[in-house]
């Protein structure tokens, strides 16, 4: 190795280990005031592949960034630096944009203004309470990305924390396809004072409209560090998937390129609100039908007869069979009868005795009557005669055969007529 070559390798530092995120909610800079300080995941987008920064000795980066706009102050520090070096100041203002200083004072007065004067833009689409050491309240907002109080700068600002944290990340174009939505803590520091927000995490959502119908797509997503693994992310997928659900022209719900933590996630979601729809859903269906037995009439046998009459004709009705089968009218000669004994047995006092001694009355013999219904039965019934059934195409071939015998000459011997079986018993 060369002199120059051994000189490089001292002065090369570790970008991801050299600058650090610091999220501060007063006027005071120095770390012990600032909320959290978390280091980046991914700098090979803004210095270089090998994600390393040459030409310095002992550097640090410190990044200020303001808890409601996440509006930024830079700081470096260096022991050494060589001439041949990198320009971390240029590279990262190009990154954030206007939203970058390098004065204190300019920051100090963005941390005022954001502390008195800022409220979240755009419309509240969810919002929710938490319960740990205080009582803390938490909203959801959603604004497009070409509304007019929406600036490019906010914009710029938003995405440039994206590519520390996201591997492939990319800068949204001005569309008003794209869609934020934005999940802010409202803190109530003072009851007189009006509260101030906190950006805990934002989503990008991508929307397209086909035959007065949208598919949605979630694009980026991202929680700060400071309040990962604390139950935001499912906190704030849970209100994009409600505001899209009650969305008539909603189509489609999907995620681009999603990781597989972010799919659990997301399936962790949707069988939570299936859940809480299928409860929704039965509570209303008892309400319903508990109120439908408070109004429910009892209809009598006159106006279920005026209801049938009525009803003739009507879709769905089916008109009554004028023929029964033999079993069916069995079945209710024997249910009659039963019913008939039934209140004999337990509302009648008459004896046979009785019955014989009455004046009206004549007595039956049981034997003979018996044997007139036998007799009127087998006169009633009358056997058909067992007639054979004729085949089809006998006439024509008769037809045929009488015609040749015709055109031969020969005599047709007439047929003699066979009686039926039933005559011929008779006559024996």
């Amino acid at each position: 190795m060369n002199k120059e070559e051994a000189k490089e390798d001292s002065y090369t530092i570790d970008a991801n280990n050299v600058t650090k995120f610091h999220l501060v909610d007063t006027d005071k800079l120095t770390n012990s005031e600032s909320l959290s300080t978390f280091k980046p995941m991914y700098t090979h987008q803004i210095f270089s592949y090998l994600e390393k920064i040459v030409g310095y000795q002992g550097l640090k980066i410190d990044i200020y960034l303001s808890c409601a706009t996440l509006r930024a102050l830079l700081r470096i520090r260096y022991t050494k630096c060589l001439k041949k070096r990198n320009k971390v100041e240029e590279k990262l203002s190009k990154h954030f944009g206007k939203n970058l200083t390098t004065n204190e004072k300019v920051f100090k007065n963005w941390m005022k203004f954001d502390l008195e004067k800022f409220r979240p833009k755009g419309k509240k689409v969810y919002s929710f309470d938490r319960i740990c050491d205080k009582h803390r309240h938490y909203e959801v907002y959603k604004i497009r990305v070409t509304d007019k109080l929406f600036s490019k700068e906010t914009n710029r600002s938003l995405q440039a924390l994206l590519f520390f944290y996201i591997e492939s990340a990319s800068f949204i174009e001005q569309d008003p396809c794209w869609h934020y939505f934005m999940l802010y803590e409202v803190v109530k520091k003072f009851k007189n004072n009006p509260p101030s927000y906190r950006l805990i995490g934002f989503s990008t959502t991508f929307e397209e409209v086909e035959k007065r119908k949208t598919t949605h797509r979630i694009s980026q997503f991202i929680i700060l560090p400071a309040y990962q693994k604390q139950g935001f992310a499912k906190a704030l997928v849970e209100g994009i998937y409600k505001h899209y659900i009650d969305d008539k022209n909603c189509k489609e719900i999907s995620v681009e390129k999603p990781t597989k933590a972010f799919e659990k996630l997301c399936e962790s979601v949707k069988t939570s609100l299936l859940k809480d729809d299928c409860k929704a859903k039965r509570v209303a269906q008892e309400g319903d039908s508990y109120k439908n037995t408070k109004n429910t009439k009892i209809l009598t046998s006159d106006d279920k007869q005026t209801k049938r009459k009525r009803g003739k004709g009507r879709q769905g009705e089916t008109k009554p069979k004028k023929t029964k089968d033999k079993e069916e009218t069995k079945r209710c000669r024997d249910k009659n009868d039963k019913n008939e004994k039934k209140k004999l047995d337990k509302g009648s006092t008459l004896s046979t005795s009785s019955l014989i001694e009455s004046e009206d009355s004549e007595w039956i013999d049981p034997v003979e009557e018996s044997g007139k219904q036998m007799e009127s039965m087998v006169k009633k019934v009358i056997r058909k005669p067992a007639c054979s059934k004729k085949k089809r195409g006998t006439k024509k071939r008769v037809v045929k055969e009488q015609r040749k015998r015709k055109q031969s000459g020969r005599k047709i011997p007439r047929s003699r007529k066979r009686l039926p079986r039933q005559a011929k018993r008779a006559k024996l």
